[in-house]
């Protein structure tokens, strides 16, 4: 849907411009917060869609090969499982 205030690929543009912003913001919060992510050991399950589904499987990969415990990325329409040890993670 196009808003007419905004030009096409206005939208993609204040997203990725944003960025910088978010992601300091992100970097400033309470390290208490950090706690509310899965803990060493403990499995992982991330959900999203579109791109934050591919930032699901980057993560789940980079968790998995450090060691961190067993992760994996899902599309929520096309999930057939959820294991109950599986701490969600939703993108």
């Amino acid at each position: 849907m196009n808003h007419p205030s905004i030009a096409p690929a206005g939208h993609t543009i204040a997203e990725l411009s944003s960025q910088p912003a978010i992601w300091s913001t992100a970097l400033a919060l309470d390290p208490s917060v950090y706690a509310l992510l899965p803990q060493p050991g403990e499995r992982a399950l991330v959900i999203g869609c579109g791109t934050s589904y591919y930032m699901g499987q980057s993560y789940a990969y980079l968790r998995g090969d450090a060691g961190l415990g067993r992760s994996r990325a899902a599309i929520p329409s096309e999930l057939d499982a959820v294991h109950p040890d599986d701490h969600i993670v939703v993108i």
